[in-house]
């Protein structure tokens, strides 16, 4: 790997036109692209299906060298909340800032009764302006995390917090988690509580 950010690498096929992601090949070989060039080929024996590949987070051991993974967008910047207002019993929103004040989205919480979900409250969070990428899971939980926080009085409202959508080597495999509910006490609206399965559903990829 030549390229300056030879650590950096996007989890996510590699569309036609697209500058990042993992190509896979006709003769079953993988490789890796960042910014059009390529910069490592997959070490690994065999290729499984795209779904399993994907679910099973065979990336991590296709490319080994790899450092820092992102998916969709690679963002890191400063946020900030406001605190939330009560819309009805049910309901919270606020606002929430991404790098400037010009660049603003509404946040929402909202009560759930789903007991198979351990009644966790569901979130919504925008995402920035020029990074609408909903396969971005990795930042749309730190920002779930940040509303959930800061509901609880762990986190300041009306300040700036960096955040980054990078995830370490070591990390990818516990933000991935099988059970959102369980493991971050909340649900994304619009993901499905297996994140595992949301990576593969959102490029489109079926068991």
């Amino acid at each position: 790997m030549t390229n300056d950010n030879q650590d950096l690498a996007f989890a996510q096929i590699k569309r036609a036109g697209k500058p990042h992601g993992i190509a896979f090949e006709r003769d079953d070989g993988r490789t890796l692209w960042l910014a059009d060039k390529q910069t490592a080929t997959g070490v690994l024996p065999a290729q499984d299906d795209l779904y399993t590949y994907f679910y099973e987070l065979r990336f991590l051991d296709d490319f080994p060298q790899i450092t820092h993974w992102t998916f969709g967008s690679a963002w890191t910047q400063q946020v900030m909340l406001q605190r939330p207002e009560q819309v009805d019993g049910d309901e919270l929103r606020g606002r929430m800032f991404f790098a400037s004040e010009d660049d603003l989205g509404i946040y929402k919480v909202e009560r759930s009764y789903d007991l198979s979900m351990r009644n966790a409250p569901q979130v919504y969070v925008p995402l920035p302006k020029l990074f609408q990428q909903v396969l971005n899971i990795p930042l749309q939980i730190v920002l779930a995390q940040m509303v959930t926080k800061a509901l609880d009085d762990e986190l300041p409202y009306d300040q700036w917090h960096v955040v980054s959508s990078l995830l370490l080597r070591d990390e990818v495999v516990d933000i991935f988690t099988t059970d959102m509910a369980a493991t971050y006490g909340f649900q994304i609206k619009a993901l499905p509580n297996d994140l595992r399965q949301a990576l593969c559903e959102l490029q489109s990829l079926e068991r």
